[in-house]
Order: C-alpha cells, then structure tokens, then sequence
C-alpha cells in the first residue's frame, strides 16, 4: 500500500501483454460485498482470510 501511494504507476499482464497503468486505492468501496461479487469465490475467500484490512484497488490502463 505504501508503495502504490509513493508511486500509483503499475505495470499488469492483460491478455498475455504486459500494460502500464496508474492505481487509484477507493476508500469508499464494500471490499465485503464486492469480494462475494467476484466470479471465483474460492479466490475470494482466500483473499479474505489473508487480508487484515483490505482494500479496493481500481487500475487506470494508459492507452495503447
């Protein structure tokens, strides 16, 4: 989290390409409710036994 705050620039591997892109943490966000909409429940729970306080992360991708 520190990190993303000291420099939000990220780079994610989509479609098998490696993109750049800005994080944006949304403090507003029900991470609960969002976790239970997620497609893999098995990944969301995972996700929520490991995180102590968990967080939305949106990741703005830069054109191209």
């Amino acid at each position: 989290m520190r990190n993303l705050m000291a420099d939000p620039v990220v780079r994610v591997k989509v479609g098998g390409r490696r993109r750049a892109g800005r994080a944006v943490v949304l403090p507003g966000d029900d991470v609960p409710a969002r976790s239970r909409s997620l497609p893999y429940q098995w990944d969301a729970a995972i996700g929520r036994l490991m995180a102590t306080r968990p967080l939305t992360v949106r990741i703005d991708l830069a054109a191209g």
